[in-house]
């Protein structure tokens, strides 16, 4: 049977089946080869995939070669010659013309209104991740419906990634529409020399998007170039890093600075929990970084005084905010993260065992504050506040990976002969069953759509189903259950739950549910 040949060769034999060439137009031939692909699979209902490949083609062919800049180009100097850098006005990079495709596209791709998908935004994803300004974002949104030239263009970029983190859940997030106008215009502006805390936080949205619906390794990548453009602004570090901006004026813009790159710090963290061997995108903190200030007096715009990270006592007039928890508990994950890489390489077991002590005894302290704030708090506490279960989420993840690393029953290496060893051994085990019993459970059973709760469900589930095998311990047998129903919560809203839900059937962890 004859086949057409793929090598791009027009007008010519192909050397392999020695027949001349035929191609047919590429935009029809794609276009034909998507629709097959699909009708192939599962029926996609509402979703027309021709349009998917005409938007995607639309927008790589035509919005990069007629792209405009900012109205300033970047300054050369600051890779070339830093002698020669003065940092630039913070608007600086921020403005570009109207008539941009990044500016037109974004706004044309937004089905409603700029204010409802705000609306819609700040009572959902903000909760968790809490980084924009409201009182920024709603005077911005004025300048923009008021046709107002002072408008960061890649403003209706951000709105655009709002948009497209309330979609529901869709048959293949992946080949959305509205992520190809996004992952486009995220591109181009950064090809064509945008840098502003607005394009820091699309790409932040998008990766966001992006890890709750499993789309891998996009949402790895995105994050990582979140991180480099946060880098390039100096936000990891304004004391010591070299500044493209000078300072902002407001304390407003700078608390909005910090909490945007502690949302790159969390995420960068966040989706390298089960790798091994891949270096952080985002640095750790510097000594002198601060935690976000308490979310209530941030949403109502007041201006209050900021907690250190490092600091060894908490003030007791100080309230700490939940995504501040949220900062710590990342903190945590990326020690625990370091640790895990260290274990692999050092023969020092009695310095890596009294690490490992110390990351338990840390891990046990938020806990119990966090815990703490869930029953005696008047502000905050797990049920009202998103971000410090996500925050729980996040802490029983390091507890379960530092605890892994130690709970095996017959552990092998240098760490036997250590006094420690057996202590943290145990330590290890009722850690693991601590955490699979009591507070994965709980955090299962609080819905509050955030997608960044599904690791440690999933992994707390895994342990469940280990502990079942060995004892058929009832209380694990209801303790997966309560997960599995968080996860399939979870399904309806993200992708990601659900994919984690096929690794647990896949594990034959789903078949042990009923088998009490």
């Amino acid at each position: 049977m004859h086949k057409r040949c793929t090598i791009m060769c027009p007008g010519i034999k192909c050397i392999r089946l020695r027949k001349k060439c035929e191609y047919t137009d590429w935009s029809e031939s794609n276009t034909t080869a998507s629709n097959a692909v699909f009708h192939t699979s599962v029926p996609r209902p509402h979703v027309d995939s021709r349009s998917h490949v005409k938007d995607y083609i639309a927008i790589t062919t035509n919005q990069h070669s007629s792209a405009e800049g900012p109205s300033r180009p970047f300054p050369l100097s600051f890779f070339l010659d830093t002698d020669f850098l003065t940092p630039l006005n913070a608007n600086a990079l921020d403005f570009g013309s109207e008539s941009s495709p990044i500016w037109r596209s974004a706004l044309a791709s937004l089905k409603h209104d700029h204010s409802e998908i705000c609306l819609q935004y700040l009572a959902t994803v903000h909760m968790w991740l809490p980084m924009i300004s409201k009182k920024r974002l709603i005077r911005d949104l004025e300048s923009l419906d008021h046709g107002s030239a002072h408008v960061d263009t890649c403003l209706p970029l951000l709105l655009l990634c709002m948009g497209l983190c309330l979609n529901r859940i869709e048959y293949r997030p992946s080949i959305s529409s509205l992520y190809a106008v996004a992952t486009s215009l995220c591109s181009t502006a950064e090809t064509t020399g945008f840098v502003s805390i607005r394009l820091v936080q699309s790409l932040v949205l998008l990766a966001v998007y992006e890890l709750s619906n499993a789309i891998y390794p996009a949402a790895y990548l995105t994050i990582g170039r979140a991180a480099r453009l946060g880098i390039l602004m100096g936000m990891h570090d304004r004391e010591r890093a070299q500044q493209l901006f000078e300072d902002f004026e407001t304390w407003t813009l700078r608390e909005e600075q910090r909490r945007t790159w502690w949302a790159v710090f969390v995420l960068d963290r966040f989706v390298n929990i089960e790798t091994r061997g891949m270096p952080f995108a985002a640095p750790e903190p510097c000594f002198e970084e601060l935690l976000p200030v308490n979310d209530e007096d941030w949403d109502s715009g007041t201006i209050v005084g900021s907690e250190h990270l490092y600091s060894t006592t908490f003030s007791e007039t100080m309230v700490l905010g939940s995504f501040a928890t949220v900062c710590q508990s990342a903190h945590m994950l990326s020690k625990v993260a370091h640790h895990r890489a260290a274990k692999l390489t050092s023969d020092d077991a009695a310095h890596l065992l009294s690490e490992a002590h110390n990351l338990h005894t840390a891990l046990s302290m938020l806990h119990s504050a966090l815990d703490k704030s869930e029953i005696n708090g008047t502000s905050f506490n797990n049920s009202q506040s998103p971000s410090r279960l996500m925050a729980s989420a996040l802490c029983t993840s390091s507890g379960l990976i530092l605890y892994n690393l130690y709970g095996c029953n017959e552990p092998t290496g240098s760490t036997v002969r250590e006094p420690l060893a057996l202590e943290m051994q145990n330590i290890c085990l009722r850690g693991i069953k601590d955490l699979a019993v009591s507070t994965a459970p709980k955090i299962a059973k609080i819905d509050t759509a955030c997608p960044f709760t599904a690791p440690c469900l999933y992994h707390a589930a895994t342990e469940c189903a280990w502990f079942i095998r060995e004892d058929h311990d009832p209380k694990m047998y209801e303790a997966l259950r309560e997960i599995v129903k968080g996860l399939q919560c979870l399904e309806i809203r993200w992708r990601l739950a659900g994919e984690y839900l096929n690794l647990l059937e896949q594990a034959g962890a789903m078949k042990l549910i009923n088998r009490e």
